[in-house]
């Protein structure tokens, strides 16, 4: 078959097509903006997210400080009841449940998504052991695991702190006293 043939039937559309898409593709490529990385969060956007965390946290810091761990200790040498123990115990996770509902509609300035998922899981830890000191309330040997448990929630807190601390200092503002790792 001659070129003309090949001409008259079509065959030309294939690589012109072809050559079409190689084209847009390049256009596309060649004009789209570079990815970059986020700009870094400002000073007051760090300042106003850790207002905002002391703020919503309070409540919850409270719970254990104030109670939950003298509490525990109360009821392990057996000077709290069993069924006012387990009654605090529900009342502490709700607590820390209504403190993680309320720190999760708080606004993330960039570079603090982490930190911000450490505080959401220390309150996550907090409530389960909670639950736990609430179901083993009858038996007090059962309490080693709910401690442990809050152990673990106070150290994933710490590390939360201690990263949103690390990221006021970044920012240029002085460390917050609100927070542990100051």
């Amino acid at each position: 078959m001659t070129l003309s043939a090949r001409l008259r039937r079509g065959a030309w559309l294939g690589p012109l097509g072809l050559l079409l898409v190689v084209g847009l593709v390049a256009a596309v490529a060649l004009t789209r903006p570079s990815v970059e990385a986020p700009a870094p969060a400002s000073a007051a956007s760090v300042q106003a997210y850790a207002n905002a965390v002391a703020r919503a946290t309070a409540p919850a810091g409270q719970v254990v400080e104030t109670d939950m761990k003298p509490s525990v200790g109360s009821w392990e040498n057996g000077t709290l009841a069993a069924d006012v123990f387990a009654a605090r115990a529900g009342g502490w996770g709700l607590t820390f449940r209504r403190t993680r509902a309320q720190l999760a509609k708080i606004s993330i300035p960039t570079g603090l998504e982490g930190t911000h998922a450490a505080f959401l899981s220390s309150l996550d830890a907090y409530a389960t052991a909670a639950d736990m000191f609430r179901v083993a309330a009858p038996t007090p040997n059962l309490s080693a695991d709910a401690t442990a448990a809050v152990r673990a929630a106070d150290a994933r807190y710490t590390e939360a702190s201690v990263a949103l601390q690390k990221a006021l200092r970044t920012a240029g503002l002085s460390p917050d006293v609100r927070f542990p790792g100051f």
